[in-house]
């Protein structure tokens, strides 16, 4: 995503791939984070298979959806937290290696710079 100054939100172009695996028991999250607050989502034993937002141009951020989903015997191996994908006000580009699977996500909104933290 790139942050655009004059509306202070990012454009966003999310790129998905097929995995290669039919998942089930998809659901949504409902809201995982409140304007102005720390977003710190993970699917329970499942995978992001899609995400929604609602921006807010009062408090200049936005409110976080995810779709996960599961597949009976997957192994979830190697889970981990990556570093920060952006810093305030740059880019934010985040791939996935082949074989892993993003299985949540975690943002801190600032204030000060009307930015998020990816």
């Amino acid at each position: 995503s790139l942050h655009d100054d004059h509306f202070e939100d990012r454009i966003w172009d999310w790129r998905c791939q097929p995995s290669g695996f039919e998942f089930e028991s998809c659901s949504w999250s409902g809201d995982m984070n409140q304007f102005d607050e720390v977003l710190s989502f993970e699917c329970n034993n499942g995978v992001v298979t899609g995400v929604e937002s609602t921006n807010s141009d009062n408090y200049e951020d936005r409110i976080w959806n995810f779709k996960c989903c599961t597949k009976p015997n997957l192994c979830y191996s190697e889970c981990g937290v990556s570093a920060p994908a952006n810093e305030y006000d740059g880019p934010l580009s985040y791939l996935v290696d082949p074989g892993y699977f993003l299985t949540g996500a975690d943002s801190v909104h600032s204030n000060h710079y009307e930015y998020i933290l990816f």
